[in-house]
């Protein structure tokens, strides 16, 4: 993979007992919930900064090699609108990578919470304006364009959902979830939809874009829509419309 101008130096290691100090050995205080992918926990750092770890199972055979190389490439994809990878940790030993079980990533810890949390408010002093909402919109489209089109080959199947846009200071977006396909092969249970061969890049560009519209669609319509799935968005699109004008066009 060729990287584009965005890219960085490698975010460092972290050692399994510093993990453990910093999350009081993986304490059910810290405990954030079940991520789409692996648990997430939140540990504080020497220099009083959060962060956040996402702890993976492994496969029981996998090349160490290759699960550092791909990580090398994970820790590269930095943009404004990516929540940021800090470093992670191979928790194990062994030359093989044979009794090497789980992997933590630690990522920068965003503390708004996520979109879709801001999308189920409906108070006037918390709910999101049009105006909130449009910006968000525009940092999640930066992001996936950067994914798409900063490194070569693009990064898809970034899991697009609104409840992996987290929001930082001032409502800045970040998305969670992304390159997770670059390290699928390794991990134990895994699902990043469609991670298949380079032949169907088409396929997966419009799976971003697919999902890309479904956060759109979200972002009018609430969170509740899109667990209908496809054959509400299909059924409901023209009803929609007139509220659709009431969102854009206030009176």
């Amino acid at each position: 993979m060729k990287l584009g101008t965005h890219a960085t130096p490698s975010s460092r290691p972290f050692s399994i007992e510093e993990l453990k100090e910093i999350t009081r050995n993986f304490d059910l205080s810290t405990y954030i919930c079940q991520g789409s992918i692996g648990k997430l926990y939140k540990g504080k750092l020497e220099n009083g900064s959060y962060v956040m770890i996402r702890s993976l199972a492994m496969r029981k055979k996998f090349s160490i090699q290759n699960l550092k190389a791909r990580l090398d490439l994970l820790s590269k994809l930095h943009h404004p609108n990516l929540v940021s990878l800090l470093g992670h940790c191979i928790d194990g030993s062994g030359k093989d990578g044979a009794s090497i079980h789980k992997l933590h990533l630690v990522y920068e810890y965003v503390q708004n919470g996520d979109y879709r949390t801001h999308l189920s408010e409906f108070s006037p002093d918390k709910a999101l304006k049009w105006s909130d909402r449009l910006a968000i919109l525009i940092g999640v489209a930066k992001a996936v364009h950067f994914l798409h089109t900063g490194i070569i080959p693009g990064c898809f199947k970034n899991q697009l959902k609104t409840n992996n846009v987290l929001l930082h200071e001032h409502r800045f977006p970040k998305l969670s979830d992304y390159g997770m396909s670059l390290i699928a092969e390794e991990i134990e249970n895994i699902e990043v939809k469609g991670v298949i061969p380079k032949s169907c890049q088409r396929e997966e560009l419009e799976d971003d874009v697919y999902n890309f519209g479904f956060i759109l669609f979200e972002s009018l319509a609430g969170p509740i829509a899109s667990e209908k799935g496809e054959a509400f968005f299909l059924n409901e699109r023209l009803k929609f419309k007139p509220q659709l004008m009431q969102i854009l066009y206030p009176s």
